[in-house]
């Protein structure tokens, strides 16, 4: 038996330019997660902390569909367990889903939106019941301690993502354990006024109104597109020819994706990105690559979802002016790359090959000003930078000495034709004078720590890893990646393969998403994997008994073999 509430006192039988968007977990979590956040004032100085939420597909569980997002928690004072839904509500004309709670009591829904504003709406759930939420924006009211005063939700204003809160801290119910499972989710969204799909540009253009690009989005040789919409949706690949400038005028840029690296932005030699006073918010991790004497100039633009992966390469300029939450940045010898009045970014460092010397890294919380060391290749400068986080990418030949530093993540890239061993590898480590060898690279860490290794395969290397503890792990180009008796904890991001890579997986623990893109060939055998499992493009991804909690999906070009032996 299920309990509707209805909270829309009339919906129209049909809605004229507007998109709806189902998540019914039948293909695995997707973009949504579980926090418990402490509620101030926090005398007790808990930090939030990441729930780990399970697909319940047993007999009866879930509300219609197959599955149900499920997540077990403990009811605890002052502890607001919430579960996150990373999708795009710009636009939002109407959102339901259906709920249930094991302890029943006050639940509420939340959002934002881009200017600081913060809404909710409370409901009352039964325990044990299903419960069916619709909810438009008018049903929202401002919260109490939102920084930000408005009389109303401005859909066209509002940041991607809800949450949807078990209230117990709130009116203290009594404490205990507990169930919250969510499933059948609707987000209604009004469709922007102009839509296109692989779509060239071939003269000089001013986008004014809100707008939607599909598909392949390709501004050609020395055109000059500007983008002045209030609201761009851009689920596309987009090309940046030769000599063409894109530009970004304020407003705000969403890149709706269910994946790592789905849609990206390419800038060819010689064009421009500018962003001035933009929102861009990718709902997963999105790539912008400056290829070699392309340009990203921007002031002040802001990554509210923080799901930016820029790579710089040679000759390639990036220069930011009071940039907020970017996400991190790759960037290649060779590069020139200056950073001010910015905040918190992850900045990997790549050595050139045969680069010697010490490389002395400021604490990152504030950074006055710095400057890598020429000797190293690198031409990056900080002025003004907050809250920088710091990563390695030592190259063949490098003999590097890095002396009491924090480095929030090191990898090790191998290359050309190279072979290459990897033992013993363990997060979270301080080492002591007792340098790190892996293959033709050297490191001299005393002193410091590495939080998390992430290992790389690219052209023909090929890389054996073994009893390791590593955060993530990827092949590009034609290498070949085997990887026995070791976890992936993704705490460096995702575990994958890309382009025509092979990558092989012998008993170990892949505790994070996994994609295979592009056309390589990812095969895991007798491994626990804890998180979905994608095969994208035309990828093969294969898994022989294998123990899997999560989803699974495939591209419709793509091959997702799941057997016992």
């Amino acid at each position: 038996m299920r309990t509707h509430i209805f909270l829309l006192a009339a919906l129209t039988a049909s809605c004229a330019w507007c998109s709806e968007a189902h998540y019914d977990f039948e293909t695995g979590i997707g973009p949504f997660w579980a926090l418990e956040l402490p509620l101030p004032p926090n005398t007790a100085g808990r930090k939030p902390e990441f729930l780990t939420p399970r697909l319940d597909d047993a007999s009866g569980a879930a509300c219609q569909s197959k599955s149900a997002f499920r997540i077990d928690y403990s009811r605890k004072p002052g502890v607001l367990m919430a579960i996150g839904a990373q999708v795009d509500v710009t636009g939002l004309r109407r959102l339901a889903f259906q709920v249930k709670s094991s302890a029943g009591g006050l639940s509420v829904v939340t959002m934002e939106d881009h200017d600081g504003a913060k809404f909710h709406h409370g409901f009352m759930l039964p325990a044990n019941r299903w419960t069916e939420i619709e909810l438009a924006p008018k049903d929202f009211k401002l919260s109490d301690d939102s920084p930000v005063k408005k009389r109303a939700v401005e859909p066209g204003r509002l940041k991607p993502g809800f949450a949807v809160a078990d209230a117990a801290a709130i009116v203290r119910s009594p404490e205990g354990p507990a169930t919250l499972w969510l499933d059948d989710i609707t987000v209604t969204r009004k469709d922007p006024e102009l839509v296109r799909k692989d779509w060239t540009v071939t003269k000089d253009t001013v986008l004014k109104e809100t707008a939607r690009i599909e598909g392949y989005w390709i501004i050609a040789e020395g055109v000059k597109v500007t983008v002045a919409s209030p609201w761009l949706e851009l689920p596309a690949t987009v090309f940046v020819k030769k000599g063409a400038t894109l530009r970004f005028e304020g407003g705000l840029v969403a890149v709706p994706s269910t994946y790592n690296y789905q849609f990206n932005l390419q800038v060819e030699d010689g064009a421009r990105l500018e962003t001035d006073g933009v929102k861009l918010a990718p709902a997963m991790p999105w790539g912008v690559g400056l290829n070699p004497g392309a340009a990203w100039h921007a002031t002040k633009t802001e990554f509210p979802m923080h799901n930016l992966t820029a790579t710089v390469q040679d000759r390639g300029e990036l220069i930011f002016k009071d940039v907020t939450t970017p996400g991190e940045m790759v960037l290649w010898p060779g590069a020139k790359v200056n950073l001010s009045d910015c905040t918190d970014v992850l900045v990997w460092l790549h050595t050139e090959t045969g680069a010697r010397g010490r490389l002395d890294l400021p604490d990152g919380k504030q950074i006055a000003r710095w400057r890598a060391p020429k000797a190293l290749g690198l031409d990056v400068t900080m002025t003004t930078v907050k809250d920088v986080m710091w990563g390695l990418v030592p190259s063949e030949g490098n003999q590097l000495m890095v002396r009491d530093a924090t480095l929030r993540t090191t990898g090790l890239l191998f290359k050309s034709k190279e072979s290459a061993t990897v033992r013993g590898l363990k997060n979270g480590l301080r080492y002591g004078a007792e340098p790190v060898l892996a293959s033709k690279i050297a490191l001299d860490l005393k002193g410091s720590s590495v939080q998390t290794w992430n290992i790389y395969g690219t052209e023909q290397a090929n890389v054996k890893v073994e009893d390791c503890l590593f955060g993530e792990a990827l092949t590009f180009a034609f290498s070949r990646m085997t990887i026995a008796d070791s976890t992936c904890d993704g705490s460096g991001g995702y575990f994958g393969s890309k382009d025509h890579s092979t990558m092989d997986v012998r008993d170990s623990r892949i505790a994070c998403r996994i994609v295979a893109h592009d056309d390589s060939k990812l095969t895991l055998v007798n491994c626990t994997i804890e998180g979905d499992i994608i095969a994208a493009d035309r990828s093969t991804l294969t898994l022989i008994n294998c123990k899997h909690t999560g989803g699974q999906r495939a591209d419709p070009g793509a091959k997702l073999d799941v057997r016992d032996r």
